[in-house]
């Protein structure tokens, strides 16, 4: 499980199966998850709910198209690699 700092949302787990559930605070988030080289991986087959809220105001994680792990930190990036967020593990 990945999620921010005292364990408020947004947060991530990536389950061995290739799984991904999270949730960004409002919507929760599925698809698959693959590490395409030691250390990335890249997000397949995501799905978002679309529940307006207006107070939420930083809902980032259904934009994720990749990430990478450096030490207890996950760095997510959209599909143009431009940084969206991080999620430490707890």
């Amino acid at each position: 499980m990945w999620e921010t700092p005292g364990g408020r949302t947004p947060r991530l787990e990536l389950d061995p199966s290739g799984a991904i559930k999270g949730d960004d605070g409002c919507n929760g988030i599925g698809g698959r998850w693959e590490e395409t080289e030691p250390g990335v991986v890249t997000f397949t087959d995501t799905v978002m709910s679309l529940t307006a809220c207006p107070d939420v105001p930083d809902q980032w994680l259904g934009m994720m198209r990749s990430a990478s792990i450096d030490g207890g930190v996950l760095v997510i990036r959209d599909g143009d690699g431009s940084l969206l967020g991080t999620l430490l593990r707890p």
